[in-house]
């Protein structure tokens, strides 16, 4: 499985101090390999997450499971093989795609292996009486949410913050709210959202799976949410108001757009209705189409996007843009404010969207990189999002994540994204950034054995050669050179280092 990185949104309604602050957290969001260290990740894996946490079923039905795998680094590792177990194969059977299927009426629970290192335990409920509408009208979620109808979620903490006054560190209000997040009337999960007062306030995790980052709270793997402040809040990016001492219904809902290539979700706060799905899902099939026919590689059929709001993006691992190699994408599209600012909701989710649909189809190239190629990925994802006109050239450079200008160098850079687009952005400026050459380097000559997040003279010659070999024979040498990526004295002294004839 993989996630993927991409820049933080810039929500409307942020100050930009706010903005700053949030962003140190949502910048974990997309990524082809995860972190934002230069240092060579180790072969070791030493945590495995597997979502969904918890689910509830019936006999027959089905259940996709996905692995998070992270180094002692803590960065996200691609391409990592588990071992997919399930504590009682007469309830539950499960193959090693991570597919689990419903046997009989009991309990029990998924783990992923790989060595030493076990997951995990992910609670199944298997219940002789339907569980809902059940997977023909209930629409599917993204891999971190899990729907919590009944009992399905018992064994998930609750999330327990407050919303202090500014400037206080610390409050006891007395009064509290129990926030239930649902889709199309189904209690979730996952619920992410600002907390809203004239005066400010100040968030804090008492106890549970989440964060408190400024007047956000981001809630993991809740059973449910309880809200307390003695300020007068209104939470949520469409003003919610809180039933003080009971509960407070957040409903958002689905609408499904189905093609042989293509599934679209789309999820929307009940009240911001903008029967955008069609189109969505239109204009992910166009940056199939044009992605496809430029690299010459297509993805496994047929693609399931999931278009979500902000305050069903939040995880563990970032915003909610991601790819998962097993032709799933997640787009997180923002929030009315972000929407308005970027014109409209077809415009930056399908940026977003070129981008992770980018990386489905490097995937299915990277046995050419068997070592760690998280930032030549996000660079390639960057590149190719560009050249099909869905990724504006912002996005892609000269300036990084962290605020630093490819024109520089590129050795100064830290973020994955910053390190893969730095060099491409210095084959953009020497001319070279065409679909041909995008085609080229979706058609590797060989097999390049480097650390694409550690510009040293390893990495600079395995790029010289692949750039060149995929501009045709065009000597990249001065891309580099600009990119200040270090090298071998001539192209047949880099071909040599790296083991080619």
């Amino acid at each position: 499985m993989r996630r993927k990185q991409t820049t933080t949104e810039r929500e409307g309604i942020m100050t930009s101090a706010r903005m700053a602050l949030v962003g140190l957290l949502l910048l974990a969001g997309c990524g082809g390999g995860g972190g934002e260290s230069r240092e060579p990740a180790p072969v070791g894996i030493t945590t495995l997450t597997v979502f969904p946490s918890a689910a509830k079923l019936s006999p027959a039905q089905t259940q996709q499971y996905t692995v998070v795998a992270k180094d002692s680094n803590n960065n996200i590792r691609n391409n990592v093989e588990v071992l997919w177990t399930v504590a009682d194969l007469n309830i539950a059977s499960i193959d090693q795609s991570g597919l689990l299927t419903a046997l009989a009426v009991g309990t029990t629970s998924v783990r992923a292996l790989t060595g030493s290192v076990s997951s995990q335990a992910a609670v199944v409920t298997i219940v002789s009486e339907p569980t809902g509408p059940g997977p023909v009208t209930r629409s599917l979620l993204p891999p971190w949410i899990t729907y919590c109808e009944d009992d399905a979620c018992q064994f998930l903490a609750a999330l327990d913050a407050t919303a202090c006054p500014m400037g206080q560190d610390q409050c006891s209000p007395k009064r509290s709210t129990e926030i239930r997040p649902q889709v199309d009337g189904i209690h979730i999960s996952n619920y992410t959202f600002p907390v809203n007062s004239e005066d400010g306030v100040q968030t804090h995790i008492l106890s549970g799976s989440g964060r408190a980052v400024a007047d956000y709270v981001f809630a993991f793997d809740a059973n449910l949410i309880r809200l307390r402040s003695d300020v007068d809040i209104t939470f949520g990016y469409y003003g919610s108001q809180p039933v003080w001492g009971g509960v407070t219904p957040i409903n958002f809902e689905s609408k499904t757009v189905t093609s042989s290539r293509l599934t679209t979700y789309y999820f929307h706060h009940a009240s911001y209705a903008t029967g955008e799905a069609p189109n969505l899902h239109a204009k992910a099939l166009d940056i199939m189409r044009i992605e496809q026919d430029m690299t010459g590689v297509s993805s496994p059929d047929p693609i399931t996007a999931f278009f979500i709001p902000s305050e069903m993006s939040g995880w563990y691992f970032g915003e909610g843009n991601f790819s998962y190699g097993n032709g799933t994408v997640t787009v997180n599209y923002g929030s009315p404010a972000y929407i308005a600012a970027t014109g409209g909701i077809t415009k930056a989710p399908m940026a977003r969207f070129s981008h992770e649909h980018a990386h489905e189809l490097f995937d299915e190239i990277s046995h050419f990189f068997p070592d760690n190629f998280a930032c030549l990925n996000e660079g390639i994802a960057d590149a190719t999002g560009f050249m099909s006109g869905f990724l504006p050239v912002e996005d892609f450079g000269p300036d990084g994540i962290k605020g630093l200008n490819f024109e520089d160098g590129c050795q100064e850079q830290t973020a994955i994204h910053d390190i893969g687009n730095c060099s491409l952005w210095h084959v953009k400026k020497a001319g070279h950034l065409t679909p041909a050459f995008i085609r080229g380097l979706f058609h590797p000559l060989h097999r390049f054995v480097f650390d694409s997040c550690v510009l040293d003279k390893e990495t600079g010659d395995n790029l010289w050669v692949y750039y060149t070999e995929s501009a045709g024979g065009v000597d990249m040498v001065a891309a580099l050179d600009s990119a200040k990526i270090p090298h071998s004295a001539t192209f047949a002294e880099a071909k040599k280092a790296i083991g080619i004839k």
